[in-house]
């Protein structure tokens, strides 16, 4: 348990914050990234790389910049 405390102290330090922000929140912040940020965020906790995968972040991004979502049979236009 001691040890849980350090790395969250540890992940504090370095995040701030931010990691205590709802789930939404963080969600509507990820939407305003590029894809080459989204890509540094989701490597820095697994928190942040859950995220960063969330299937509704991603549609954003291909609604937003009008790209096509590629699913499992092929692709799937928005």
């Amino acid at each position: 348990r001691s040890k849980n405390n350090q790395i969250w102290n540890i992940l504090l330090s370095r995040f701030g914050y931010i990691l205590l922000l709802p789930r939404d929140v963080l969600l509507e912040i990820f939407g305003w990234l590029d894809a080459y940020s989204i890509a540094n965020v989701m490597f820095t906790c697994k928190k942040f790389y859950v995220l960063c995968n969330e299937p509704s972040l991603w549609k954003h991004f291909c609604q937003r910049d009008q790209l096509e979502l590629p699913n499992k049979n092929g692709i799937l236009h928005l």
